[in-house]
């Protein structure tokens, strides 16, 4: 009998003892910190970037997004953001030539805020001088720094 209390013994193969011993180490305090290391270093990121661009990456995000917990996940996340940029619209903004910045985006082009508006130190305002228009790769190695 191991630590998780599995005998081998229980199982028809030692492949699904090995499958029922991982499913449970895996929910352990010492994997997870484990994990959050991996993950946080440079071999870990790369390593994420590479499969969320394979194919089996992006049938796996799809498949999420189509889900509950993916659709619930990205309207919270919209209505954050929907938020903060009311909250950060002052009442003297253009709102016409901030909606016209909008629709005036180059093909392959994201518009982005300067001075981001949820940022950690400083926050900006959704005004027409903090509106950039960037590539989407640049746009998301900004990520929500100044």
């Amino acid at each position: 009998m191991d630590k998780f209390g599995l005998n081998k013994e229980d199982f028809e193969s030692y492949k699904e003892y090995r499958k029922a011993y991982h499913r449970l180490y895996n929910k352990t305090a010492a994997y997870k910190k484990q994990q959050q290391k991996y993950q946080q270093s440079d071999e870990g990121k790369l390593a994420l970037k590479k499969y969320k661009q394979s194919n089996k990456g992006r049938l796996t995000q799809k498949k999420y997004k189509q889900s509950k917990k993916g659709k619930l996940t990205y309207r919270v996340h919209s209505a954050k953001r929907r938020a903060s940029e009311l909250l950060r619209t002052p009442t003297w903004s253009e709102e016409e030539l901030i909606r016209k910045f909008y629709m005036n985006v180059p093909k392959g082009y994201h518009v982005d805020h300067i001075i981001p508006l949820q940022g950690e130190t400083v926050s900006g305002l959704h005004v027409i001088g903090n509106l950039q228009y960037l590539t989407p790769s640049e746009n998301s190695s900004k990520k929500n720094k100044f």
